[in-house]
């Protein structure tokens, strides 16, 4: 049986490169920004064939010494059917979506606006940032907050949460003026550098992996965008090759780094043995999602019929207003595993990330895994389809932010904190796009006015 297990991971790993390979000669390198099937597919491959097929043959997981081989076939199946429909429907919702967007671009326009929208964005989270930062630095000190970063981060109030305004602004920025003229580029790749270096100090500075994942991943996609290369030649595909090996080598020391950083700074036993092995430790906290999957297929756990995703809403309204508002999935699995290990409001609390299939599996079983899917090539589908329909450089671009979102950030996070995170990256910076483009515009409509009268 263990040899199935390891047959079916590493097949489905295969598949999963294969397939984006396969996109990647076929639609050049646009379908990173516009095929959401594709940056699915890295994420999958990553948290659903590598690392539980590297945990398997380390024989090292988090909950449990080890599982049933009759679990580990089954949710090793579930998973490579679960990639396979997940295809079939990205046929389905993306492919023709992607078509059209792809011949909208060639006529986007508002390159000045979106530089404009993205140096405001930016700024406001800027601000945020930078008082976020001194009070880590100055208050509370960078060692005690990464002691502690659960119940540290909840005394770090709103600002922590318009600090994702650096993401979307300096993503914004870069599609302005990279869709203008040569002449500003000098300024633009000045002016992105900074935004990039201090978004990367201040990620650092929370010890926040995934941020600096999605900032990178984020501006990749906005160059994919903007300029897309077919790569059916040699040399652009050696070239493209090498590009991509060198983000791959910089996003691994990157996190081997911030791994360190993380667990340095303690010498309880639990942090001792994360640094035991670097490489395990940075796989399994990053991309370790599919053993809670396995842990709740083993197991049996109670379902909980849509309460987590409905937690996510609640988590809106204010804890002073609402001190015992539904807990989310992360809590609930937590205390699943480890009962009585997460009481709301206490200190060195610990919650689990948990991901598009394991919440889906938590509310309602199979059905759920499956529903979870469907619901995730929709709605990405949707975002696709306005990326098709704009012509706005600011617009195109948040929209498509919006479909990458979908794709890396909710496969490996819990739903709840997925959505709050994603009102800040997505949604308000839209709002700010709609209101400042209300505002330019009603200016210009009381020019003539003006001058007629005075």
């Amino acid at each position: 049986m263990s040899a199935v297990y390891q047959l079916v991971l590493a097949g489905g790993g295969f598949v999963s490169l294969f397939v984006m390979w396969r996109l990647l000669r076929v639609a050049g390198t646009s379908v990173i920004s516009l095929r959401p099937f594709f940056l699915f597919s890295v994420y999958y491959f990553f948290i659903h064939f590598l690392t539980p097929l590297y945990k398997y043959r380390v024989e090292r997981y988090r909950y449990q010494t080890d599982y049933e081989d009759t679990t580990l076939v089954i949710n090793a199946l579930l998973v490579f059917f679960a990639y396979a429909i997940a295809y079939l429907l990205s046929e389905k919702f993306h492919r023709p979506r992607t078509l059209q967007a792809q011949s909208k671009l060639l006529h986007a326009q508002g390159s000045k606006e979106a530089i404009i929208v993205g140096l405001t964005i930016y700024f406001i989270g800027f601000v945020f940032s930078a008082t976020t930062a001194d009070f880590i630095v100055n208050r509370v000190g960078t060692v005690a907050f990464l002691s502690d970063r659960i119940a540290n981060s909840a005394d770090l109030g709103i600002g922590q949460h318009f600090s994702n305004f650096l993401i979307t602004g300096s993503t914004i920025f870069f599609a302005g003026w990279l869709t203008t003229n040569r002449r500003t580029w000098a300024f633009g790749v000045t002016a992105s550098t900074a935004m990039f270096a201090y978004s990367y100090f201040y990620f650092g500075l929370l010890s926040s992996r995934n941020s600096i994942l999605i900032l990178i991943i984020f501006h990749i996609a906005v160059f994919c965008l903007y300029r897309p290369t077919p790569i059916h030649n040699s040399k652009k595909a050696l070239a493209y090759g090498l590009l991509a090996l060198t983000a791959i080598s910089s996003t691994l020391t990157l996190g081997y780094q911030t791994t360190v950083a993380r667990y340095a700074y303690s010498d309880n036993q639990y942090a001792q043995r994360q640094l035991e092995d670097i490489w395990h430790t940075l796989l399994d906290g990053s991309f370790g999602n599919d053993e809670n999957l396995l842990w709740l297929i083993e197991n049996n756990n109670e379902y909980y019929y849509g309460l987590t995703y409905l937690a996510a809403v609640t988590n809106l309204v204010p804890s002073s207003i609402w001190p015992d508002k539904p807990l989310g999935a992360g809590p609930k699995i937590k205390n699943a595993i480890y009962p009585g290990s997460y009481v709301r409001g206490a200190e060195y609390n610990s919650s689990i990330t948990t991901g598009l299939l394991t919440e889906g599996w938590m509310n309602f079983g199979v059905t759920g895994l499956f529903l979870s899917i469907f619901a995730w090539a929709a709605i990405t589908g949707w975002f696709i389809q306005r990326v098709g329909m704009l012509l706005s450089v600011g617009s195109q671009t948040i929209y498509m932010l919006g479909s990458i979102s979908l794709s890396t950030a909710l496969i490996y996070s819990e739903f709840l904190g997925f959505l709050g995170r994603f009102i800040f990256l997505i949604v308000l910076p839209l709002l700010i796009v709609k209101v400042l483009r209300f505002l330019v515009s009603t200016t210009k409509k009381r020019r003539p006015f003006n001058r007629k009268h005075h």
